[in-house]
């Protein structure tokens, strides 16, 4: 993300990016509170791992082909417009 954005947006992308990283946390973290008041602390944790497997059943049933390939987005000169993704 970081090598196809034009060089003055760098730092804006960084931060959408963490912000799409740590943002989920959060409200995660948040969910998993009020299901652990509402149902107790053994069944929040068991559907948290429950979420936690599927989402990692759906990862490894929905790969990304560029990731897999091994192949990086050509970095972007300074000035140049970012390239349209693939």
């Amino acid at each position: 993300m970081q090598l196809r954005a034009p060089l003055s947006m760098v730092g804006r992308m960084l931060g959408l990016y963490q912000l799409a990283v740590i943002g989920p946390i959060a409200i995660g973290s948040l969910g998993a509170g009020v299901l652990a008041d509402l149902v107790g602390i053994r069944w929040s944790l068991a559907a948290c791992a429950a979420v936690l497997v599927a989402a990692g059943a759906w990862g490894l049933a929905n790969p990304v082909a560029e990731i897999d390939a091994g192949r990086a987005p050509e970095p972007v000169s300074p000035g140049a417009p970012a390239a349209p993704p693939p």
